[in-house]
């Protein structure tokens, strides 16, 4: 990964870091800025529990290290 892209996810994940689900949000269950609806359209990338889906229970499971993974495609 580019030091750029270091810099910037280190300050996306200090300000998205830790599990949240609140009802009023669309995304759904949220954990270090990765919602349930786009671990979903991401198939079974992000099933980190390897039950064969994704539910809040896998982004109960995403580590910053994951995170970063899944914002290295979106790049």
């Amino acid at each position: 990964m580019s030091r750029r892209f270091d810099e910037c996810v280190e300050e996306v994940l200090k300000h998205e870091g830790g599990f949240v689900d609140n009802p009023a949000d669309p995304g759904g269950a949220t954990n270090y800025g990765i919602s349930l609806r786009y671990a979903r359209s991401q198939g079974s990338m992000l099933d980190l529990d390897g039950d064969g889906d994704v539910d809040r229970d896998d982004i109960v499971r995403i580590t910053p290290e994951r995170a970063k993974l899944a914002y290295r495609d979106w790049e």
